[in-house]
């Protein structure tokens, strides 16, 4: 399966895709660009899906996008992405991979809060950092997660299909 499958397809049907030579920052992806920070061979190499899922999340951005980026929204962008990404990782590495990583994040997220109302730009010490990219990546994801397992996985894509039709 792919995203295309999953949701429909976009538009946009090239894509560049720039492994950025950056060891901090992440990565970025919209419609028609993916850009990869702080990978090296070993990534690659050693570990395979920790590489799918970066990819995979990034791509799964020129779906996931219409959130505000610079608000609390935008844990909608990123949560959709990365258990799209996880779904993806799941198919082709296995789902012992995917509730690992989402017990992690679990985890991860465990004490958090609330996801509404926090300030996405509140980063000015590392502690704030943390708490804004644990609420996006390992909290939206957990939710998102939880939903699926509550309705399956098939109805969970339907909904996410449903979700993208509304312009």
């Amino acid at each position: 399966s792919s995203f295309t499958d999953w949701f429909r397809p976009v538009s946009q049907n090239n894509y560049s895709i720039i492994q950025s030579a950056r060891r901090k920052g992440g990565g970025y992806g919209r419609r028609g660009l993916v850009v990869l920070g702080g990978v090296d061979e070993k990534d690659f190499l050693n570990r395979p899906e920790v590489y799918l899922r970066y990819l995979a999340h990034e791509i799964a951005h020129a779906w996931w996008w219409k959130a505000p980026v610079e608000t609390w929204h935008d844990w909608l962008n990123e949560g959709f992405a990365e258990i799209s990404a996880q779904i993806l990782v799941a198919e082709r590495f296995g789902q012992e991979i995917y509730h690992r990583n989402m017990e992690t994040k679990r985890q991860t997220a465990n004490g958090m809060g609330p996801l509404w109302g926090f300030d996405r730009f509140d980063q000015n010490t590392p502690e704030k950092q943390e708490r804004c990219e644990r609420l996006l990546y390992a909290r939206g994801p957990v939710i998102l997660h939880d939903l699926r397992n509550q309705i399956g996985c098939d109805p969970f894509l339907a909904l996410c299909r449903r979700f993208l039709r509304v312009e």
